[in-house]
């Protein structure tokens, strides 16, 4: 069965769905579109179906429209909600049916990813717990490790990014046990994928954007002396989710734990 969606072409050459199931408070009557207020976007029709092998059988409209922002944000539409399509059609290029399909394979993609947490739209309490390449990271056994926090456009869903390591191989540090890793290395890793390496994975492509080269972060460290594990992290990051989440992706919820929030992890933290 085909499926139908909205793409749009932003700014920065990303082109994105325009769906709510996707974007979860991304919807036509919602201030969707902050950072493009009082402009215009290109945008086109698609079609799509997975073939039996997993491919995606991709269909362009012939032309595109262009689509109108208010100044608050909004998506501007008519009195029957569809949107209002402004300026002159415009024939998408070579390039941009390549766009079109990375989009579309990025929401297959995340639509096939585990996920941790409950997937309602318009809910606060929507997770996924990843590794830097974008597969499910939960760790099997108590761990210790790095932890980064990214959202994806204009959601509010959250994407725990973590680099899981395992006690038998953290290295001794000041009395704890921390990975071997850090901080910078790892993430310099993440943000040298392209764009198609990004929108193959389950991994938000706003990890590339200037706002995220040196996001929101925290660490796992466990003290054998006194049996605990504490949590490390930016003090913005001091809500339950971001707890319930950590605790879930280092399988800390049989174990001692405490958190610690300070500004350390907001820039870099030496590690």
């Amino acid at each position: 069965m085909r499926q139908f969606m909205t793409l749009i072409f932003q700014e920065d050459g990303i082109v994105r769905p325009l769906l709510p199931d996707l974007w979860h408070e991304l919807s036509i009557g919602v201030a969707a579109l902050p950072e493009y207020a009082s402009s215009s976007l290109r945008a086109i029709d698609v079609s799509w179906r997975l073939t039996p092998a997993g491919k995606i059988d991709l269909n362009c409209a012939a032309t595109g429209f262009w689509i109108d922002v208010a100044r608050d944000g909004r998506v501007i539409t008519d009195h029957d909600a569809a949107i209002c399509v402004d300026g002159p059609r415009w024939q998408p290029t070579l390039a941009d049916l390549e766009k079109c399909e990375l989009a579309v394979q990025q929401y297959v993609s995340r639509s096939r990813t585990d996920v941790v947490g409950l997937p309602l739209v318009g809910s606060r309490d929507t997770y996924s717990i990843l590794s830097i390449d974008g597969r499910p990271n939960i760790a099997a056994a108590p761990s210790v490790g790095l932890f980064w926090v990214a959202y994806e456009l204009n959601s509010n869903w959250m994407f725990l990014i973590t680099e899981t390591c395992s006690l038998a191989a953290a290295e001794p540090k000041a009395g704890q046990l921390c990975c071997l890793a850090d901080h910078d290395s790892v993430w310099k890793q993440l943000r040298s994928k392209t764009l198609q390496e990004i929108g193959g994975s389950g991994l938000p492509l706003t990890v590339v954007y200037d706002d995220y080269s040196q996001p929101r972060r925290g660490r796992v460290e466990y003290r054998p002396t006194t049996c605990q594990f504490t949590i490390y992290a930016d003090r913005q990051l001091c809500n339950p989710l971001l707890k319930k989440a950590v605790v879930i992706a280092f399988n800390l919820a049989e174990q001692g734990h405490r958190f610690q929030f300070d500004d350390r992890h907001s820039t870099s933290d030496g590690g």
